[in-house]
């Protein structure tokens, strides 16, 4: 991959960040939405700064495999959001979700619980793997 941004199923703008592939723009406008993991067999790490910020939408789901979610990835969302964050993500910026009414989904002892609590942030357990 060039060190360009690739569009993947006319919804996300990919790019590349000391080697690991960046979600860096939300261009869909589905509201119910499930984070691509691979890109030309490549996995997909980060979420981005700002990426779904402002955007309307009700669902994430963010598949294993992601690391990290930078900040204001979410912020100033209209809608209240339910995001789903695998115990892959061992890295949230604390202004990931500023401005936004956010629900967590996650495991127990997951970076995601850890960080909702931290933040008094709504954490939903998610029962299995």
């Amino acid at each position: 991959i060039a060190n360009q941004t690739r569009i993947i199923d006319n919804k996300f703008r990919i790019g590349i960040i000391q080697d690991q592939l960046i979600i860096t723009e939300y261009i869909g406008t589905e509201n119910e939405i499930v984070l691509p993991d691979l890109f030309e067999g490549k996995k997909i790490s980060i979420i981005g700064e700002s990426v779904f910020s402002a955007k309307a939408i009700y669902q994430i789901t963010i598949p294993d495999g992601y690391i990290r979610i930078a900040d204001f990835a979410f912020s100033d969302m209209p809608e209240k959001v339910v995001i789903t964050i695998p115990s892959s993500v061992t890295d949230i910026a604390i202004n990931a979700f500023r401005g936004s009414q956010v629900i967590i989904r996650g495991f127990v002892g997951s970076t995601a619980e850890k960080f909702a609590r931290d933040q008094k942030i709504q954490f939903r357990v998610i029962k299995y793997e």
